[in-house]
């Protein structure tokens, strides 16, 4: 069990992936902290939910998208036009670095548009 691998980006992962051009609301998690926390949660979206930030006073709380290895293949998939993706992992390969890289390596044939469809 100690070998296992985190399952989802953190925020320095996912800045990448914004910056690759990722869209915001293909999270299907997300960082929240209030401006006066040091520590920030991590939180699941629910079916239909979006990802928006809430700058309300009292309250200032900061978002950041997550992405899990489920949603970050699913997209991939989707954005590639495929029904299917090879993705030859190795046994202690960290996915979401493996995925980062591949999304990197291929995204000139990426098309996230097709996330809309």
């Amino acid at each position: 069990m100690k070998k296992l691998q985190n399952n989802y980006t953190t925020r320095e992962q996912s800045k990448q992936l914004l910056d690759l051009g990722l869209p915001v609301d293909s999270a299907d998690m997300y960082y929240s902290k209030m401006s006066t926390e040091t520590f920030w949660s991590l939180y699941t979206i629910g079916s239909g939910a979006t990802y928006t930030s809430i700058s309300t006073p009292p309250y200032d709380f900061m978002f950041v998208p997550c992405w899990s290895v489920g949603r970050l293949i699913e997209i991939y998939v989707i954005a590639r036009g495929v029904d299917t993706a090879y993705l030859p992992v190795e046994r202690d390969e960290d996915m979401v670095k493996y995925l980062i890289r591949l999304y990197k390596e291929k995204v000139k044939d990426l098309d996230f548009s097709r996330l809309e469809e």
